[in-house]
């Protein structure tokens, strides 16, 4: 048995993202047909594809409260135009319901108004998302409400607009909710700046009085709540030694479970049914870690994913009245039959005594000083996590130690680490990635000598930010969509992003207040010690960081006769969704380490 390679482990999925229809009878799931990525149902007839899109696939979909069609959103280019689609397998038509080169978001479709659905679209104004209610039968669309400048809309079970968060200067957020349907909203929740990207609004309950929200306000760790609308009373519903950062509200608008954050994750109950018990139960009969995804309208069948660290993630079919298990398949099923490498969480310290935890994945054989790889999770405002990381698999497979650290910054850690990295892009979240590395190398673990640093997105900004301030640290880097200079950064966000501004203020730092700083931190202006071979991809389309972030950086690198190596995929956005352009840039990448950081043996 031989280890994964890139084919294997990036090639398209044939079962993901999997959900079950209203009455929990029929499965549907994304599977390769005509090239892309489409919708597939699996019934008492067998499986079949019920879209045939050829130019990128669905993204995101859901089941129509009607029992029979599906919602699906679509970008064939990856510039996040997203186009809002309904298709009927019964009759099967497939119709787009919002128009092109709009930005779209299903904000509302409820089980009692199954023939609607409330939409966000920047169809006036670029930067501005109103609310339309649409019909899902004509496509007869009619504005609802216009936006005051919310990042988010809250609606109740009657598809009633009843809020939304209106961000804040200082990087916090102000949840305006009306106390009851048919009052204006009024200021309800004031979240601070430290708390803002661990709150996300959860929803009203069935009774339109009770609002649910995951947030660390008021304590260190993000926690389920429940904000009384009339008494404006906040009610704990958690209380974990971790980050809650999952939910699973059912159909009947209950919180159900929670997933918290640590070295292995774990479910906890929230209310109503227990069921945490059970998901454990059903993951260790499976070889892993059991997560609800979803559950049919009568709350009698639940979607499990089985998460595990050395395999794909798995799906079952639970009977919550008979106890009766059906296993639905995995992700990529053929992972199965390839030799995984091990993955170990571990810990560290920061120079300034911040703790750090990340994983490490290592190439199968005896522990010594291997060849490494920092793998940089991007964001910032992500983490790594446990389970099946397909790139930590494969660069195990090509030989090389693995290496990843939740950076201050990085989410899932607490308010006061996620707060430590306001301010420290290329700062002390930069120290931190030495910091790890130095960590692994202390153990004998890596080779000092022989470590290259890669990432996507903020990663790839990371990696830049090595090669042009810490060069002798690393042989080789790898930059994927990330930005080059932090001001022209900020003042390409595109129109709908305006809303978010003043959080990325407090976080990156503010283009007039902190010009120096920004400047600074930016990569292009030490564009000249860059001398380590550097590769760099980048989406054409990429609206978030554009074209023009690569670009301007592999100028100024060759200018100073320095090493890159320039990629450029036109049919992309920020990431890849096309499977032969996903194998192009693992091949790059592959072939670039293997002539700068060459292993000393492949498994």
């Amino acid at each position: 048995m031989t280890g994964p390679g890139a084919e294997e482990l990036f090639a398209d999925p044939e079962f993901a993202l999997p959900q079950l229809s209203p009455d929990g009878r029929t499965v549907s799931y994304l599977r390769p047909e005509a090239g892309s990525l489409n919708i597939w149902l699996r019934d008492g007839d067998g499986d079949r594809p019920v879209t045939r899109r050829t130019d990128g696939g669905v993204r995101q979909y859901t089941w129509g409260h009607d029992g029979r069609s599906l919602l699906y959103l679509a970008d064939a280019d990856g510039d996040e135009n997203f186009v809002l689609h309904v298709v009927d397998p019964a009759a099967g038509t497939d119709r787009a319901l919002t128009p092109s080169g709009v930005a779209a978001e299903v904000v509302a479709h409820e089980p009692g108004h199954p023939h609607h659905a409330l939409v966000a679209l920047n169809l006036e104004q670029p930067e501005r998302h109103d609310l339309y209610r649409i019909d899902l039968r004509t496509g007869e669309r009619e504005r609802v409400a216009v936006s005051p400048g919310y990042a988010r809309w809250l609606v109740d079970a009657e598809l009633i607009v009843r809020g939304g968060a209106l961000p804040t200067p200082d990087g916090g957020w102000l949840l305006e909710i009306s106390p009851e349907p048919g009052r204006d909203p009024e200021p309800a929740l004031l979240i601070g700046p430290d708390d803002a990207a661990a709150t996300v609004p959860l929803g009203f309950a069935a009774d339109g009085r009770t609002f649910h929200l995951l947030s660390s306000a008021g304590r260190e760790y993000a926690a389920v709540c429940a904000y009384d609308t009339v008494t404006s009373e906040v009610t704990r519903l958690t209380d974990t030694g971790g980050d809650v950062v999952a939910v699973l509200v059912t159909t009947d608008r209950v919180p159900a479970v929670a997933m918290v954050n640590a070295a292995r994750p774990y479910p906890v109950d929230v209310r109503g049914v227990p069921r945490a018990e059970v998901l454990r139960a059903i993951g260790k009969r499976w070889g892993g870690l059991g997560w609800l995804t979803d559950v049919d309208r009568a709350d009698r069948f639940w979607l499990v994913q089985v998460v595990r660290d050395d395999g794909p993630p798995g799906y079952v079919r639970y009977d919550s009245r008979t106890g009766e298990q059906t296993y639905l398949g995995d992700d990529r099923p053929w992972l199965r039959e390839v030799r995984t490498a091990a993955r170990e969480p571990f810990s560290c310290t920061a120079r300034d005594g911040l703790a750090l935890a990340g994983y490490l994945t290592f190439p199968p054989g005896r522990r010594r000083a291997w060849p490494a790889v920092l793998l940089v999770h991007g964001g910032p405002w992500e983490h790594d996590e446990w389970g099946f990381d397909r790139e930590a698999q494969w660069l195990a497979a090509l030989g090389y130690l693995c290496v990843q650290v939740n950076y201050r910054g990085s989410s899932g850690h607490g308010r006061t680490h996620l707060a430590a990295g306001d301010r420290e892009w290329g700062g002390a979240m930069q120290d931190d990635l030495l910091d790890a590395v130095d960590h692994v190398v202390g153990r004998g673990l890596a080779d000092p000598d022989r470590v290259a640093i890669m990432g996507a997105s903020y990663g790839g900004y990371a990696a830049l930010v090595a090669a042009s301030g810490t060069p002798q640290r690393f042989v080789c880097a790898v930059d994927a969509f990330g930005p080059s200079d932090l001001r022209t950064l900020l003042a390409s966000f595109p129109a709908y992003y305006q809303a978010l501004l003043s959080s990325y203020h407090r976080r990156i730092g503010h283009p007039e207040r902190d010009a120096e700083l920004l400047a600074e931190r930016s990569p292009l202006a030490k564009a000249a010690r860059i001398t380590r071979p550097l590769l760099v991809l980048q989406g054409a389309q990429d609206p978030r960081v554009p074209l023009t972030e690569s670009d301007q950086i592999v100028a100024a690198v060759r200018a100073h006769g320095g090493t890159v190596r320039y990629v450029v995929f036109d049919d992309e956005g920020h990431g890849l969704e096309h499977e032969h352009n996903r194998l192009r840039y693992y091949r790059e990448v592959e072939d670039f380490l293997a002539t700068h950081l060459p292993p000393e043996d492949r498994p």
